[in-house]
């Protein structure tokens, strides 16, 4: 059940996401737009995957060579986005998801996000 899934959604800081992308123990996913990406950077250590494309599931599935119990932590501007992306990968199937809960951009309440921490962006260039 979707419902049963998406409680098991857990949320985690812009560092501790950092942190662990870096030392390779989550795989981060940042689900904004290319557009996005181009302007902000995508977040050191991150795979760029937009949700709205229609192989965004495939895209993650691939970035953790198939195995839905790995860690994957999501990430957006705000960490509405990213939590919706989580709750799809909980319905195909994905066990292990972390939700980046003040985004790039930060959230009253959830934090200031990746960007006003000062931590490390890579730039985005289109393909």
């Amino acid at each position: 059940p979707a419902s049963a899934a998406a409680a098991e959604i857990k949320s985690i800081s812009a560092g501790e996401a950092h942190s662990a992308a870096v030392s390779g123990t989550v795989t981060l996913i940042d689900v904004r737009t290319p557009s996005e990406w181009a302007m902000t950077g995508l977040p050191e250590g991150a795979i760029g995957a937009d949700m709205h494309e229609p192989d965004f599931v495939d895209r993650v599935i691939g970035a953790v060579a198939g195995d839905f119990d790995a860690p994957v932590a999501l990430i957006c501007r705000t960490g509405r986005r990213s939590h919706q992306a989580a709750q799809d990968l909980a319905e195909s199937g994905f066990t292990n998801l972390l939700n980046v809960s003040e985004g790039m951009a930060g959230r009253a309440g959830a934090g200031q996000g990746w960007i006003a921490h000062g931590l490390p962006t890579a730039r985005y260039e289109a393909d």
